[in-house]
C-alpha cells in the first residue's frame, strides 16, 4: 500500500499540477485527502493560481478517499464526484487502524479511541510523531503553509510516513 496524502488545496490548481507531479513521481495512483478542497476560508489570504472550477475538473478524474475539511460545503459536494461529507473514515495501515479526518473537531487534543494513527490536516503544519500509543501524522498543507514551513504533501505506506516538499525533497519522515 503506497498513498499519497494531500490537505488544504483550497482552491489552488498550481498545487493540484503539483499533487498531480508527485503521484507520478511516487507512482501512486491513489490519494487521500484531508479537506479543504475549493474555498480558501475567511481567515487564509487568496492563494496563487485560486480556480477552484480548474480544481473540480482535475480532481473528478482522480481515485481519492476524503474527508470534509471546515471550509467545505455542501455545494461542494455538488460538484466533486467523490464524497466530501464524512468528518472521520477509518482506513487500515499495515496492521494499525487509522482515522482520517480534518482536524477542526477531532485532533491531537481530541483524538478517538481505539485507533492507532491519527491522519488529519487543518492546521497547515506538517507533523508526524509518537505520542504514548498514537501515531499522529499531518501532512501540511499543499497551498498555505504555515509558521514558515513550505508547501508539502506526503506519502503513507504500510510502516511509515514522509512528508515532502514540492521538488520531493523530504521534509520528515517515522516509520511505525
Amino acid at each position: 500500500m503506497k498513498k499519497i496524502v494531500v490537505s488544504d488545496i483550497h482552491g489552488s490548481i498550481d498545487s493540484v499540477h503539483h499533487l498531480l507531479d508527485a503521484m507520478k513521481h511516487h507512482q501512486t495512483d491513489q490519494i487521500l485527502a484531508l479537506g479543504d478542497f475549493l474555498y480558501h476560508g475567511p481567515r487564509n489570504p487568496l492563494p496563487e493560481h485560486y480556480s477552484p472550477k480548474e480544481v473540480i475538473q482535475v480532481l473528478n478524474t482522480l481515485k481519492i478517499q476524503a474527508v470534509r475539511g471546515n471550509c467545505d460545503a455542501e455545494v461542494d459536494q455538488m460538484v466533486l464526484n467523490f464524497p466530501i461529507m464524512d468528518t472521520v473514515k477509518h482506513i487500515q495501515v499495515g496492521n494499525k487502524l487509522c482515522a482520517m479526518t480534518h482536524g477542526h473537531i477531532m485532533n491531537p487534543e481530541r483524538p478517538l479511541a481505539n485507533i492507532d494513527i491519527l491522519l488529519y490536516g487543518h492546521v497547515h503544519l506538517p507533523i508526524a510523531k509518537k505520542e504514548k500509543n498514537l501515531i499522529i501524522l499531518n501532512p501540511g498543507s499543499i497551498t498555505l503553509p504555515k509558521e514558515n514551513n513550505p508547501r508539502t504533501y506526503a506519502i503513507l505506506e504500510d510502516h511509515s510516513f514522509t512528508i515532502y516538499t514540492l521538488d520531493h525533497q523530504v521534509f520528515k519522515s517515522i516509520e511505525f
